[in-house]
């Protein structure tokens, strides 16, 4: 739980899933890829694989003998699927499709009083399912050839966060963008039905990176959700404190992934990468920042106003 980046199932046998989400952009054609490799551990169907989604709502899904998950113990993100290779510094990709290096610099690690995002919740041994951020922010080199084209990445931008556990809450929204005009800046939300002592809670997290500095917004550090509305737009104001967190998102041509239940991948959620979202961080009501970003991440699963309403 102290270093989330790593493979934490190496102890798990059944009812477990584990996944890295990469993702890619091209900032000068608008091109985005999401790359996550994982593990399911389960009774039925165990194997790890490989999903893939892109900026035209495409995806798909590369099953492996779960013999074929390699992970050191290093201490560092350091993953094999097969021809595959994963880490915080580099990918390989070597799928039917799909194919080529990029390698990951300047990356923004997540720095906290906690040892990672989920605050004292990363250890309560019952979690339904935990969250880690690996890269805030990231340059990215290199390109990937794609059903015979082949797509630049240099000076591009990357992300990197993961999730394991026995599977996704019941109802989510989450988003992400760093494709904004100033380098460094970086959001990322998550909203969720939390599973909790036989009853729920209504639970959030995330982080705005921005000017060098990051503000955390989560349940756990007393930051409140005033509005949630899903319409055309999705808006969503935080406060917490003297901060206000105000950001307004819309995505198109979403894709369909697979999510986990007690750790077997039959869940199909949609998810787009090409999204766009404006965020706005006043303190006293002065603006400190606003902004805006392309190449967005969203996915929204259940009715996600009504609880938080």
């Amino acid at each position: 739980m102290r270093n989330p980046i790593v493979y934490q199932g190496k102890h798990k046998s059944n009812n477990y899933f584990e996944g890295w989400y990469f993702k890619f952009v091209n900032n000068m054609t608008d091109k985005v890829f999401a790359v996550i490799p994982g593990i399911s551990k389960n009774s039925n169907d165990p194997h790890c694989f490989i999903q893939i989604n892109s900026y035209l709502g495409e995806s798909e899904y590369y099953r492996f003998d779960i013999k074929e998950f390699k992970c050191t113990s290093s201490g560092e993100l350091e993953i094999n699927i097969g021809d595959n290779n994963f880490s915080t510094n580099e990918i390989t990709l070597n799928l039917p499709h799909i194919s080529g290096n990029i390698k990951l610099t300047n990356n923004i690690k997540y720095k906290g009083f906690w040892p990672n995002i989920m605050g004292p919740f990363s250890f309560i041994p019952f979690m339904q399912c935990y969250h880690g951020v690996v890269s805030l922010n990231c340059i990215t080199f290199g390109s990937l050839k794609i059903n015979n084209e082949e797509i630049n990445f240099d000076n591009g931008k990357g992300y990197i966060e993961k999730d394991w556990g026995s599977g996704f809450p019941s109802e989510w929204l989450w988003l992400q963008g760093n494709s904004f005009e100033e380098v460094k800046t970086s959001v990322m939300l998550s909203l969720a039905h939390i599973p909790w002592l036989g009853n729920y809670f209504p639970g959030f997290l995330g982080f705005l990176n921005v000017g060098g500095k990051t503000y955390y917004f989560s349940t756990y550090n007393n930051s409140k959700i005033k509005k949630v509305v899903i319409d055309d737009f999705i808006e969503i104001d935080i406060k917490k404190g003297s901060y206000i967190l105000s950001i307004k998102t819309k995505s198109t041509d979403y894709g369909t992934l697979k999510a986990p239940v007690n750790g077997v991948m039959n869940r199909p959620i949609k998810e787009s990468v090409n999204g766009k979202i404006n965020i706005q961080l006043t303190k006293n009501n002065e603006i400190i920042y606003n902004g805006s970003s392309k190449a967005v991440g969203l996915e929204v699963v259940g009715d996600i106003e009504k609880l938080f309403n």
